[in-house]
């Protein structure tokens, strides 16, 4: 284990979201790797602890990049990576890589797309987005590949204050998370006025204070949906460690049915646009029933089970999980799926438009 020196700031939150329950359980992030899609962190800092490498792209491929001049401190990336190292402190490893995209006289090109391939290939575990983005159809294509390996894909949903969404966001393949904080005096936990809302957001999660890498001893508080998305990714990471462990995987489909079970509610029961599905909380490992996800050890591209109420028994179960696991259908918010059920116009148009990526 790398440290557990918890920031005496964070504890709280810490704690309400699960974490350190997880922690006294051994549970730290081993065979657990995360992308953050972000260019130009210096993985050399002596914070990092040789968890960090930064990918940049160079004659048409993506390589390690190591600066060990001046490097820039206390840089946007590298309080995402701090944060993710205080949830998860024995992760294998943490990878940056550019998300670049351009499209000049329809000439389209962008390192994201060999990002995304190194996603694939590496069988990356977690994405955690919260600058920028696109969605070009073929990043939503090799999304949903990559999902297909169990990669899951969080995206910060932008802090406009207003109802929206990001490019990303636009992609409808992230989970996309806003920000809340814990106020001491009353102890309630409430969203952060700049967090972005609407019909896209699906969890909450902390904003919490980070290291500063010119004097570790010292720390500060950060804000934005940048920052409480890879306090999330990190949770994640904890339930996908701990599944690891026992020979299990866990999909994006499966991660967005926890939340929508183990949320907080902090506004209406049930789903709001101020606060998604509410706080996430990891669920106690005694209230996991590991023997519902996939082994490990099935092949690639076998049909993961989906898990909606009324699909377990049907003649087309392994058409429904073939389908939902390409990103077509999703079912309902009461994890049904309606095998039986009409199809309305609105429904068909949205398959249509998903399946010919328009």
């Amino acid at each position: 284990m790398i440290y557990l020196d918890y920031i005496k700031e964070n504890i709280k939150e810490l704690e309400i979201s699960g974490v350190i329950d997880y922690h006294s359980k051994g549970i730290t992030g081993h065979g657990i790797s995360i992308a953050i899609l972000e260019n130009g962190l210096n993985s050399s800092l002596k914070m990092f602890k040789n968890k960090v490498k930064t990918l940049e792209e160079k004659d048409g491929k993506l390589v390690e990049f190591v600066d060990i001049s001046k490097p820039t401190q206390n840089s946007h990336a590298q309080k995402e990576v701090d944060i993710l190292l205080q949830v998860l402190p024995d992760v294998d490893m943490i990878y940056c890589l550019p998300s670049g995209f351009s499209n000049i006289g329809g000439v389209i090109e962008g390192s994201i797309f060999d990002s995304l391939q190194f996603v694939i290939d590496n069988k990356i575990d977690i994405v955690s987005a919260s600058i920028g983005g696109v969605d070009h159809p073929k990043v939503i294509e090799l999304i949903r590949k990559a999902k297909l390996n169990g990669t899951v894909f969080l995206n910060a949903i932008g802090n406009s204050g207003k109802e929206g969404i990001d490019d990303f966001g636009r992609t409808q393949e992230f989970i996309d998370i806003g920000a809340a904080y814990y106020n001491d005096k009353n102890k309630e936990i409430n969203r952060c006025t700049y967090s972005t809302y609407g019909p896209d957001l699906e969890a909450m999660a902390f904003v919490p204070d980070v290291r500063d890498s010119r004097d570790e001893s010292r720390t500060f508080s950060v804000s934005g949906t940048s920052f409480s998305t890879p306090l999330l990714a990190g949770c994640i990471g904890l339930l996908k460690s701990y599944l690891k462990s026992k020979g299990k995987v866990i999909y994006q489909e499966e991660v967005l049915n926890l939340i929508k079970a183990y949320s907080m509610d902090l506004g209406d029961k049930g789903f709001d646009k101020y606060f998604g599905y509410g706080l996430f909380v990891l669920p106690q490992i005694d209230e996991l029933d590991i023997s519902k996800y996939k082994d490990l050890n099935k092949k690639d591209g076998d049909s993961m089970n989906n898990n909606f109420k009324d699909t377990q028994n049907h003649w087309a179960i392994e058409n429904i999980n073939k389908i939902v696991n390409a990103g077509l259908m999703k079912g309902y918010e009461d994890n049904t799926f309606r095998p039986d059920g009409t199809v309305t116009r609105a429904e068909l148009a949205t398959i249509l438009v998903r399946a010919l990526k328009l």
